[in-house]
């Protein structure tokens, strides 16, 4: 492998050339030389006299630079997209006081796009845009002194998507953002590649020393790193947060208003509803999943996120984009599944909608599924002392619906558990509060149960009830613990599930 390039990286200098200049050989006089020195966002600004005539030439198409690839003598491929997108309703900058008159074209984003096409395509080592990304910051920290709703480009989205740049630089938003590393494979699905990082940078003009300007950083060309140096996953790297857009839709306007009215939520005192009561739905707002926030993140190493080393991946049966299903270790029967996100969220309450969306597709296809064996399908998750979201799917033969909930109710009474019922199509955030422990059940039709947990709660409990001599009838294998099986056990029923729910896997259509 060869030795790493030292490359730095300035934001927007809107013709401050010398304040510059001067910062960068302070810098080259403390720590040593740089391979490259690379600009992004508004270089030359509006009131420069010196490079008028020269930018006037950019703008009227008499000189190229929209964008391209540039490659290195010494292997470094950097790829780039100046402007913002000529059709775009925001081609101002975010304080609104001048019209950016560099643009990009629906040709040369289909330029771009091209060069990602191709089995043998790798990525790139750098990427460098005027206008962010749009939703860069899904699955992580969110930036800070910008309004999220209208920053970013989904068209430069798009092309991050398919250029998997190692590097990512852009400008434009007058702040500082450092992202955390996202993947650009599927876990299982596809080979494991390098992580891509984004950095937005301030302007060169800002007096603010947290609002860097300037950036430094060491870095192999890809066609020079080996395999193994290559493809390290760092331990704070995300699912991947860009969204690939129809190519019709390319050239139509690179940022805009995304915002939503908030939903309301609204919590109640399970002490004044009776057990099994339905509640009224005087005031009742519409709530929703959040779109997009950080994962909290494992405080310690966690068996479920997909990513993680301490998974057994012989026990996965499906991935999805968001979320995957897998083999519990000792189920209460064969056929128990568990669906679970990617990446790490306690639970259903703090899943983004996409994520949300993806569990209940992978419920519909279970369902479809398990009723074509002529079962019952019961969903569980208990919200308590489990740091991953966990929904246990366990078949039922020859019960209904409303046996197995009158199963549960009964149950409930005699470990003084009060349950709620939650109509289908109602938010769970209209029971439970943020942060709140809960136990919760769906079954195939009729209303879930509720049980927002304060204080002592059975953790085996959902496991008991459907272990009765009422369902499945297998008292011995309430403990998971008490009747796991080998790994080549575990691998044989994994994949035989595998092969009878491969015709309502939805997954084989990603």
């Amino acid at each position: 492998m060869s030795k790493p390039l030292r490359i730095l990286v300035a934001g927007d200098s809107d013709g401050c050339l010398e304040v510059l200049f001067n910062r960068v050989r302070s810098v080259v006089k403390k720590s040593g030389m740089f391979e490259k020195l690379l600009c992004v966002g508004s270089f030359f600004g509006d009131g420069n006299e010196s490079v008028k005539t020269y930018w006037k030439q950019l703008k009227d198409g008499e000189k190229e630079g929209r964008r391209g690839v540039f490659t290195l003598t010494n292997g470094l491929q950097i790829a780039y997209l100046s402007g913002v997108c000529r059709n775009s309703t925001d081609s101002k900058t975010d304080d609104g006081d001048r019209k950016i008159s560099c643009h990009y074209s629906a040709s040369d984003v289909d330029y771009l796009l091209s060069l990602a096409t191709g089995k043998d395509y790798n990525g790139v080592d750098i990427f460098l845009s005027s206008e962010w990304p749009r939703n860069i910051w899904h699955y992580t920290t969110q930036p800070t002194g910008v309004d999220i709703e209208t920053l970013g480009s989904d068209t430069v989205a798009s092309i991050a998507r398919a250029l998997k740049p190692r590097y990512h630089f852009s400008a434009l938003a007058k702040i500082f953002y450092e992202r955390a590393p996202y993947r650009n494979h599927k876990i299982l699905r596809e080979s494991q590649t390098h992580v891509s990082r984004f950095l937005g940078l301030a302007n060169v003009s800002n007096s603010d020393k947290k609002q860097k300007y300037l950036y430094a950083f060491n870095i192999t060309p890809l066609n020079k790193m080996d395999r193994e140096s290559l493809i390290v996953q760092p331990a704070n790297t995300t699912e991947c947060p860009l969204k690939s857009v129809q190519s019709d839709n390319r050239s139509q306007g690179a940022t805009g208003s995304h915002g939503e009215e908030p939903a309301q939520q609204f919590f109640f005192n399970p002490k004044d509803v009776e057990r099994g009561q339905k509640r009224p739905f005087e005031n009742r707002g519409r709530g929703s999943h959040p779109k997009h926030h950080k994962p909290p993140g494992p405080h310690a190493p966690c068996w479920f996120c997909l990513g993680s080393p301490q998974v057994e991946k012989h026990l996965v049966v499906s991935v999805g984009d968001s979320c995957y299903m897998a083999l519990p270790k000792g189920g209460l029967v064969p056929e128990h599944i568990l669906i679970l996100p990617i990446g790490h969220f306690p639970s259903t309450l703090e899943l983004p909608e996409d994520v949300a969306a993806e569990t209940e597709t992978f419920k519909k296809c279970l369902r479809q599924y398990f009723h074509s064996k002529k079962k019952s399908c019961v969903i569980f998750e208990r919200n308590f002392r489990s740091p991953h979201l966990q929904l246990q799917v366990v078949p039922v033969s020859g019960a209904v619906s409303d046996d197995i909930r009158e199963e549960f109710k009964e149950s409930a009474v005699n470990v003084g558990i009060t349950f709620v019922e939650l109509e289908r199509d109602e938010p769970l955030s209209h029971i439970v509060a943020p942060k709140t422990p809960y136990f919760m059940i769906e079954f195939d039709s009729g209303p879930h149960l509720v049980h927002p947990i304060k204080g002592y709660f059975p953790l085996q409990f959902g496991r008991q009830v459907l272990a009765s001599p009422n369902l499945l009838n297998v008292p011995g294998r309430i403990d998971w613990k008490s009747c796991q099986a080998s790994k080549e056990s575990e691998t044989e029923m994994a994949t035989s599930f595998r092969r009878m729910f491969q015709p309502y896997d939805f997954t084989r259509e990603l």
